[in-house]
């Protein structure tokens, strides 16, 4: 068989080839109308395969929405409509946002187990508004203290007071003993009671003060007895003061002790910056702040 030049293959298999001429193809191809052997007409889509323009198997009609879509303008599955209540908010399974704080952003004072809550100020007191509140404080319990001893000294026919126990009787003495003793408890349980339970004196709440603890609530049994140790120092004189003579001597130096302690928590605190004194700082740092 004649073969010419543009019939042959390069492995020589003859078997393989197409018709050569006019209309074949080199290489067993068809017709360059008809495409390669066993292939599909140029252009044409594949065996089974919708025609061009045409939607595919499962497909909708042109202009149709897809399968399980939601119309246009429609709220997605689940979510609020428009306007609302709580509109915006997420209300989906597994939301990772948090709900958005309380408005304002108003924080209050941390407390202990027991304390109050007290909103506002912050500031550090100056020296003046807390001597007033002490001066108050001592006021509330002296005036009383003070009128039931007249009324002691009356009934005894003593009018000098407690200091005059020479001539008194030991009914007097007896009574003003324990008169004495009643009120140093009570000195020392009204600045403790007040200052670990509701954070202030009576006088503190007046001019508008508070006493925090190191913690920041309100201070503990141990740091408000330490913080107000002068107080309990001055008690104590007066139950020594009951004993003759020597108690009167040792009461008179504690009180020397007493007044030298107050003036060095005077300077401490008008000198600190944070504006907490020498007591303070013996409490392991309480510090006295407005209210407002």
């Amino acid at each position: 068989m004649t073969t010419g030049p543009g019939d042959q293959r390069p492995d020589g298999d003859d078997d393989l080839r197409g018709p050569s001429g006019p209309g074949g193809d080199q290489y067993g191809g068809g017709q360059y109308e008809g495409g390669q052997y066993g292939s599909e007409q140029y252009g044409a889509a594949p065996y089974g395969s919708p025609e061009y323009g045409s939607p595919g198997p499962g497909a909708t009609e042109q202009g149709a929405p897809d399968y399980g879509a939601q119309p246009y303008g429609s709220q997605p599955y689940g979510s609020q409509e428009y306007g609302a209540p709580g509109y915006g908010a997420s209300s989906g399974y597994g939301n990772a946002y948090p709900p958005p704080p309380p408005p304002g952003g108003y924080q209050s004072y941390p407390t202990d187990a027991g304390g109050n809550q007290m909103s506002g100020g912050g500031a550090p007191a100056s020296l003046l508004p807390r001597f007033g509140a002490r001066f108050i404080d001592g006021l509330i319990i002296a005036i009383p203290q003070q009128i039931i001893l007249a009324i002691v000294a009356a009934a005894f026919g003593v009018s000098t007071g407690t200091l005059d126990t020479l001539g008194a009787s030991i009914g007097y003495w007896a009574v003003t003993s324990v008169i004495a003793v009643i009120f140093a408890g009570i000195w020392v349980w009204y600045y403790v009671w007040f200052e670990t339970h509701k954070g202030q004196t009576l006088g503190k709440q007046l001019l508008h003060l508070r006493v925090l603890g190191v913690r920041g609530g309100n201070p503990t049994l141990q740091e408000s007895l330490r913080r107000n140790g002068y107080i309990v120092l001055g008690s104590a004189a007066t139950v020594i003061g009951i004993i003759p003579f020597i108690g009167w001597i040792l009461q008179f130096l504690i009180g020397i002790a007493v007044l030298v302690f107050v003036i060095v928590i005077a300077v401490s605190i008008n000198s600190s910056p944070t504006k907490q004194g020498k007591h303070d700082e013996m409490a392991g740092g309480t510090q006295v702040v407005t209210t407002q």
